[in-house]
């Protein structure tokens, strides 16, 4: 499996059966690893792979880059020549914050040829990479993200988690967590925050998350911020995820872009309405459970902010229907259904 990060939760849970029935997960995160790991592979074996931004680390140029995906199509072709099965998971179309999204599209184009089975977590995959690459439908397999109860803890109030944390009990919280970078538009969430607050009281921020250098200076063009601002800038423990997602009253997902999102599950695990862009791949797959707020992902500024701040009062207004239709969906999509699935797909190959 390339990239193996293996203190990924999604990862971790999707391997779950798979390991119980007796599959060996290997794997690293850089190329020249994986090179060498797929000479290794036998008839029987399987390729996954997952994300491809880590193959562009270190990689100075898009001829370079270009260089690298001619080097790794030729390490997969021998290796399907050898009878190992490829599977490939759109997680992005192009890879987030790519510096060259020609080459990622190269890229997708390849793996849609040589994969034997093609992972998707949104339906609507295939129309939402076809400016880029065609994905052929006899080769789709729809599997959808799972949510994480259960995963890292049982139920936590509010109250329990913002006491854990520091936040005041009686604030409506606009909150981001997770690993904070460019794409992932936290800028707009500060922004918008400062619309809701001037049109009702008793508001707060939150962001919890490692914080990338690239996406650092976003923040600081909002400070100093007029209402009060709670971070924790750090890899969170398990525990410390549950108490930041529990403590918000919104979780605000500011992408202009997405395909798929781990946080939005997250956030559904513990009963926390949600607030995403848009975009018609997304409305399709979320759009009738009442418990998602849209935005218009517009390149204005001023508007899409103010759409944001829009969204988030419709969802502080909602509760607390919302929260419980966020909890009846993480019903819908198990742990349970998700690694099953996966490994079946996984024996469905040999």
């Amino acid at each position: 499996m390339f990239p193996n990060w293996n203190t990924n939760p999604y990862l971790n849970l999707l391997f779950l059966e798979a390991r119980a029935r007796g599959w060996q997960i290997s794997g690293g995160v850089r190329l020249e690893n994986l090179l060498l790991d797929l000479e290794e592979l036998e008839p029987g074996d399987v390729f996954h792979i997952q994300w491809t931004g880590p193959l562009t680390v270190g990689a100075t140029s898009a001829e370079e880059y270009d260089e690298r995906i001619d080097t790794l199509a030729a390490a997969i072709r021998k290796c399907k020549s050898r009878g190992v099965m490829v599977l490939w998971t759109v997680q992005n179309v192009l890879a987030h914050d790519t510096p060259y999204p020609q080459c990622e599209a190269r890229l997708g184009t390849l793996l849609t040829q040589v994969a034997d089975r093609i992972i998707v977590l949104n339906s609507n995959t295939r129309e939402v990479a076809l400016p880029f690459y065609d994905i052929p439908p006899e080769k789709i397999f729809h599997l959808p993200h799972c949510s994480y109860l259960g995963v890292y803890s049982g139920p936590v109030t509010s109250d329990e988690a913002r006491d854990a944390v520091g936040i005041p009990r009686d604030v409506d919280v606009m909150g981001f967590v997770g690993v904070i970078r460019p794409y992932k538009g936290v800028g707009d969430l500060l922004g918008a925050g400062k619309l809701v607050a001037d049109r009702r009281s008793g508001c707060a921020v939150a962001l919890a998350g490692l914080l990338g250098p690239a996406a650092e200076p976003e923040i600081e063009a909002h400070l100093p911020y007029p209402l009060p601002l709670h971070r924790h800038h750090k890899l969170l423990s398990n525990r410390e995820i549950v108490n930041w997602v529990a403590a918000c009253s919104v979780m605000v997902l500011p992408f202009r872009n997405v395909l798929n999102s781990g946080s939005l599950l997250l956030a559904a695990s513990y009963g926390v309405p949600v607030v995403l862009p848009r975009l018609d791949h997304l409305v399709s797959e979320f759009g009738d459970g009442g418990w998602i707020s849209f935005f218009d992902p517009i390149d204005d500024d001023e508007r899409r902010m103010e759409s944001i701040a829009t969204a988030v009062e419709e969802a502080l207004d909602a509760r607390p229907g919302n929260q419980d239709a966020a909890l009846q969906f993480a019903r819908s999509t198990t742990l349970y259904q998700e690694t099953r699935s996966y490994a079946d797909l996984l024996e469905d190959l040999n």
